[in-house]
């Protein structure tokens, strides 16, 4: 975790610092998590096409993900088996009055001791923000934007929720949904280095070449105001 933390604090120092997004990527696809691996290592590549060990661990984190896809797909798509039917059971025959047991009867003002069960809690925004990210590393896009929604409509100020749910539209190629939500995470946190990029991106797919390189341009910015750390 340390070590994603420091990925991450280079991410957003410098943007454009491929090492760091393979790091990253390279980490992501060691804890099994193949969706955010291929993100981390498409950008790496996107800022340094020559890095030959990125592209080995992408096309590895490419086929883990498709596979995991393809298994969600098939298993919504297989009928489910038909419930077996319950055995019809003869009733037996009474017992003998000699086995008979007594009743037992209660007294009447008896107080009856009931142990109170309590109420599930309901989820966090928060709890639903991380399921909806491991939905959506685990290639269950439709079911990640459901779960993320819920944490939207939980805490509308949850910026990381809207740019999480942005993110998820980027990977069901729908950028024209993913951009209002990349807007409202920049308009809760207008320092918001993956939402920034995120939306960069977005642009980009739906061919605003100017919005795409402005937002670039204030991540830029951003990195050359955050002091580096010694």
């Amino acid at each position: 975790d340390e070590g994603m933390a420091d990925y991450s604090r280079a991410i957003e120092l410098n943007p454009r610092f491929a090492p760091a997004w393979m790091a990253r990527g390279n980490a992501h696809f060691l804890l099994n998590q193949p969706g955010l691996a291929v993100a981390d290592l498409e950008k790496s590549l996107e800022l340094d096409p020559d890095q030959e060990s990125a592209r080995k661990v992408l096309t590895q984190a490419t086929a883990q993900l498709n596979s995991l896809t393809a298994s969600k797909t098939a298993s919504k798509s297989e009928p489910a088996a038909p419930a077996p039917q319950p055995e019809e059971i003869a009733p037996s025959d009474p017992p003998a009055a000699e086995n008979a047991q007594p009743a037992v009867t209660k007294p009447q003002g008896a107080a009856v001791v009931t142990t109170p069960v309590e109420a599930p809690k309901p989820p966090t925004a928060s709890a639903l923000n991380q399921e909806g990210r491991r939905l959506l590393d685990s290639g269950q896009i439709d079911e990640a934007i459901q779960v993320l929604s819920r944490a939207i409509e939980l805490n509308p100020k949850f910026h990381q929720a809207w740019n999480a749910r942005g993110y998820a539209w980027i990977r069901a190629r729908k950028p024209e949904k993913a951009l209002p939500d990349f807007d409202e995470a920049i308009r809760l946190r207008p320092s918001y280095i993956n939402a920034l990029q995120n939306r960069s991106n977005a642009k980009k797919m739906l061919g605003d070449t100017a919005g795409a390189e402005a937002d670039l341009a204030s991540l830029d910015q951003l990195a050359k105001s955050t002091p580096s750390s010694q």
